[in-house]
């Protein structure tokens, strides 16, 4: 990608990102994914079956006070436990133990 340009949009003869991330979200049954060059960050939905939507945000004015909404935004989608979480922890051995632990103190 060259310097500047967004992730939502391709390369000259090329796909752009964030097609080819909502074709990865799809194939992998993940709802969420984000692409980023750095600058430019794109947010894609691309559920089975219905419209991909995605939405674009350039990083440049995360600094200012009007953009920290969108960091704290960022924050909360970017923790680690949104992606290492178990969907069903009832179902899971590791984390039902730590129910079973945390339920004992």
């Amino acid at each position: 990608m060259r310097e500047g340009a967004s992730p939502a949009a391709g390369e000259r003869g090329q796909q752009a990102p964030r097609i080819r991330l909502a074709q990865l979200c799809r194939a992998h049954e993940v709802e969420l994914g984000l692409v980023t060059d750095g600058r430019w960050w794109v947010l894609v939905r691309a559920p089975r079956g219905s419209v991909t939507s995605h939405v674009v945000f350039d990083a440049v004015g995360w600094g200012d006070a009007s953009d920290r909404d969108v960091v704290r935004a960022f924050l909360s989608f970017l923790r680690r436990t949104r992606f290492f979480a178990c969907r069903r922890p009832s179902a899971c051995p590791r984390c039902s133990s730590a129910v079973r632990t945390a339920r004992r103190t």
